[in-house]
């Protein structure tokens, strides 16, 4: 049939308009066969004019096109187009006979069927996209089956990159060595792995990755190419996706890069998305649970931690309450409570209640259950300790052995800031602390109390003469019992937090404590031996021979008791280099003396 090109000049050059001679001429479309009429999309709104007796044409982008049959009159065609190209999803509904259209990325094209009757069409266009929709291969297709499984993970076709990474797993599975030359081939696909854009791709290719760093040698070299990824691309995913990132991540520990992963998950706990955020929380958790604070130490992330219990998401808020909870396992009450003194009551007090619950020298003391390949000796000790068996001697010395071994924790105190408590002294406090009223004594002592309980960790390089002085002297005369009990309380606190800067103090402060054992009251002889006990860590026996040998001699026999209590406990931390035979020949005269007058009684 002829098809007659009209263009329009008033209109763009791009639009034209086909119709044929037979559309024209018949109005009632008996004899007219299929045909197309092309308009090609512009963003241009295009006014034609067709003189057609029986029908009109109205094209409008984004909505419909409609031919009605009306009475004979000059009709205006109208086209209004987008600047997109559409993607056409297109259906006509006839009352008679269907109409059937197709519409391309860059051409409108409607094929019409007669009819004698009123003819009603509409075509929705959807624009979605800008190119076609193109149907994938099968995946029976044997082009790519016959592909090398590194081909086939660079392949465009997810069906093929799955099956590729599910081959390379295996392959990574099957090597002798972990230093196989087939492992260093794959390095430069490994991103791959990890951020396939097909969510069941992904998934075998988290799996094979997983298998690589178990098995490579060279998977220490990946950390700052994968990690980042799996960070963003893997731990808001699906359950399973997730659940392999963690693997991924707590492999990468296990194989001697800790560090490297507590500084991503550190730096994960300032994204935006909540998800994130609590799989770096959930992360930190597993790590410090399973690895130990010595693997995973606690002082980098705890200050990032804490600020989460108030983010406006309750997944996040609850996890890291989690978090905290297994960082008190790990550093104890002393060290935590000064970190979380300034965390909302309602939130203190819920955390409290989770730490009241612990059993920390049973059931929910912590041990490191998983090693990094540089503990496997460790973990060998304790596997011969547990098949010893029985309880015997063998089986505990071994077992003490790897214990003491993987509980070299750093020291809880590291992780705070050390503090200079003399600075923030109430002016008047050196007055205070002599004044007659045992009340005002008591008061300005409860205050330096909270700052040392605040601040558990003290400056080294400050000069505490002047405060343990004073202290001392109201420890030694001072005959009210609440002022004495507080006062004890203090001077326990500077011993546990100068450590080893209050050598130049304990022999003083011992030799107070111990007259003082004097006292009959259970709760300041109670205090007295905290405070004794805190403080032996700055002597020896040795250097203390001379006042405790007095202790055993002294006329009270609570004092002569406690003493010998107390040295019940230095003795049992002695070793051969801190206990000689001539420290033994110092002590043992008064010892045998205090037990055979004890025996009497």
């Amino acid at each position: 049939m002829l098809i007659i090109d009209s263009v329009v000049s008033h209109t763009i050059p791009q639009v034209k308009q086909f119709v044929t001679n037979s559309l024209l001429s018949n109005g009632k479309f008996n004899s007219l066969k299929i045909q197309p009429i092309t308009a090609i999309t512009t963003a241009t709104n295009v006014q034609l004019g067709v003189k057609h007796p029986n029908t009109i044409l109205s094209i409008q982008s984004n909505q419909s096109i409609t031919i009605k049959k009306i009475r004979p009159k000059p009709i205006i065609s109208t086209v209004r187009r987008s600047s997109l190209s559409p993607t056409v999803s297109s259906s006509i509904n006839l009352k008679h006979q269907s109409t059937t259209t197709i519409i391309n990325s860059t051409k409108t094209t409607i094929l019409r069927s007669t009819s004698n009757d009123n003819i009603s069409s509409t075509i929705s266009i959807n624009t979605k996209s800008r190119i076609p929709v193109r149907s994938e291969k099968p995946i029976d297709d044997p082009e790519w089956q016959k592909l090398p499984g590194d081909e086939k993970v660079q392949h465009k076709l997810w069906n093929a990159r799955l099956a590729g990474y599910e081959e390379c797993g295996k392959l990574f599975a099957m090597q002798d060595s972990s230093k196989s030359g087939e492992f260093e081939d794959y390095l430069d696909l490994l991103p791959r792995f990890a951020q396939d854009t097909n969510e069941n791709a992904k998934e075998k290719g988290l799996e094979a990755l997983l298998i690589f760093i178990q098995e490579a040698y060279v998977a220490r070299t990946t950390v700052g190419d994968i990690v980042p990824i799996i960070m963003g691309k893997s731990l808001s995913g699906r359950p399973k996706i997730k659940e392999r990132a963690f693997d991924i991540l707590l492999t990468y520990i296990e194989i001697d890069k800790n560090a490297e992963i507590e500084e991503e998950l550190i730096k994960g706990l300032e994204n935006k998305q909540p998800k994130i955020v609590q799989a770096c929380l959930e992360l930190l958790r597993r790590g410090l649970s399973e690895f130990g604070s010595k693997v995973l130490p606690i002082k980098p992330f705890l200050p990032k931690v804490i600020p989460l219990l108030e983010d406006r998401d309750k997944t996040v808020r609850d996890e890291a309450k989690l978090l905290l909870v297994e960082v008190y396992k790990w550093i104890g009450k002393q060290t935590i409570m000064p970190m979380i003194q300034n965390v909302k009551p309602i939130q203190m007090q819920e955390l409290q209640t989770e730490f009241d619950k612990l059993d920390l020298n049973g059931a929910d003391k912590p041990r490191q259950t998983r090693f990094l390949r540089s503990q496997q000796n460790v973990k060998q000790k304790q596997g011969q300790a547990a098949a010893s068996g029985g309880g015997g001697a063998t089986a505990i010395v071994v077992g003490d052995e790897a214990e003491a071994e993987v509980q070299e924790e750093a020291d809880p105190l590291e992780m705070l800031e050390a503090a200079n408590v003399l600075d923030r002294l109430p002016k008047e406090f050196f007055e205070k602390i002599e004044s007659k009223q045992w009340k005002d004594r008591k008061e300005v002592l409860d205050e330096l109390l909270t700052l040392l309980t605040q601040n558990p960790k003290l400056a080294p390089e400050a000069d505490y003469f002047e405060l343990i002085k004073a202290l001392s002297k109201i420890i030694s005369k001072d005959s009210n019992i609440p002022v004495v009990l507080v006062t004890a309380k203090c001077m326990t606190a500077l011993a546990k937090g100068l450590r080893k800067a209050f050598k130049n103090y304990t022999i003083n402060v011992l030799e107070v404590c111990l007259d003082r054992f004097r006292e009959k009251k259970p709760n300041v002889i109670e205090a007295l031996r905290e405070t004794c006990e805190a403080s032996y860590p700055g002597t020896n026996l040795e250097q203390m021979s001379e006042i405790a040998v007095a202790a055993l001699a002294h006329k009270t026999p609570i004092v002569r008791q406690c003493t010998q209590q107390f040295l019940t406990k230095c003795f049992a931390m002695a070793t051969q280099t801190t206990l000689p035979k001539k420290v033994l020949k110092i002590y043992l005269p008064a010892l045998i003396k205090v037990e055979n007058i004890l025996f009497k009684l």
